[in-house]
């Protein structure tokens, strides 16, 4: 988790930035839930979309990866158990999906300028190829904002009402 505030300012909207390294690491230990609550979409995302937001993080680094926002899990005694991504599962699993070798990279171009030396490429390449580059994604900081001590029913109602306060859920996504 790295700190956020430059020094110059005492506030910030996000609060904190987590490494794609530290999501990474807490999904492969089985402590980070991307889909936790009914609530949450399936993975609905394109190819298109998830190539898209692996290209602003290797290439498009000027645009930034809308924040995320994750629920803190504790056991009875206060120790944090795990995580539940509350919105950003799409962000979240394309990003964590690409360095799983589950797509790669397009060999042409997709909806705008090429990928450069990434194009056609898994993470996996760029680990071999490009090991700095490679270095940057697993460091590269997600905006997140974290929620402690929130229910499951402060959670689908912040979900619901706040963060995805949109038209295009399906029937039974706003039934859930």
């Amino acid at each position: 988790v790295i700190n956020v505030f430059d020094g110059e300012s005492t506030s910030s909207e996000d609060g904190v930035k987590v490494s794609v390294r530290f999501l990474r690491e807490e999904r492969q230990d089985k402590s980070l839930n991307t889909q936790p609550r009914s609530y949450q979409r399936e993975k609905v995302a394109t190819y298109e979309w998830k190539c898209e937001i692996v290209k602003t993080i290797l290439i498009d680094k000027q645009f930034k990866i809308p924040p995320i926002h994750i629920r803190i899990l504790r056991n009875d005694k206060g120790k944090i158990i795990g995580f539940e991504v509350a919105d950003g599962q799409q962000r979240v699993t394309a990003i964590l999906d690409f360095m799983d070798g589950e797509f790669h990279l397009p060999n042409d171009r997709v909806n705008g300028p090429a990928f450069g030396r990434f194009k056609g490429m898994y993470y996996s390449d760029i680990l071999a190829q490009h090991p700095v580059d490679a270095e940057d994604m697993k460091n590269y900081g997600l905006s997140t904002v974290f929620y402690d001590n929130f229910s499951d029913e402060d959670i689908a109602r912040l979900f619901i009402k706040i963060l995805n306060n949109t038209k295009d859920l399906n029937v039974q996504e706003k039934n859930n």
